[in-house]
């Protein structure tokens, strides 16, 4: 794990959307990305997690960039000595997973799980909603996985 400088991830996030932030992140997503699939299916975080992270390790997906609205942590969860700032990378889906299982405190915040070049981004939302933007096929791909699963 690697904590990124908030000022370049806000740049990227900013190329990607060709504007700087106005209000609701996800409402600036709609025209940044080719698809847009958004769930309110759900009301359990735990179960979303659990959908994301099955998704993260079957795709094999690594370069995960993890951040919250609030864009940091004072300090890191697992290390309370030393004061870090989100956003942070992960290298692989194994330490996303390990990492998203500490980090996630549902109905405090929105969360955004993107890929290093944000040609994805996964968002839950404080209100456990699931907005996902990207490419028609990686949508597909997780729309796919999201809709095979039960929930109850």
């Amino acid at each position: 794990m690697k904590f990124l400088d908030r000022k370049e991830v806000e740049e990227k996030l900013n190329q990607r959307i060709g504007s700087k932030r106005t209000g609701w992140l996800t409402n600036e997503f709609k025209e940044a990305w080719e698809e847009e699939f958004i769930s309110k299916k759900e009301n359990n975080g735990n179960i979303l997690l659990k959908v994301i992270k099955e998704f993260l390790k079957k795709e094999d997906i690594s370069k995960i960039v993890f951040f919250p609205d609030s864009y940091g942590w004072q300090t890191y969860s697992n290390n309370k000595t030393e004061e870090k700032l989100a956003p942070v990378k992960l290298d692989s889906a194994n330490e996303a997973i390990e990492f998203l299982d500490g980090e996630i405190f549902w109905g405090v915040d929105n969360y955004y799980i993107s890929d290093a070049d944000f040609d994805w981004i996964i968002t839950i939302c404080h209100e456990l909603d699931l907005h996902m933007n990207g490419t028609k096929e990686f949508i597909n791909k997780f729309k796919e996985n999201y809709m095979s699963k039960k929930f109850s």
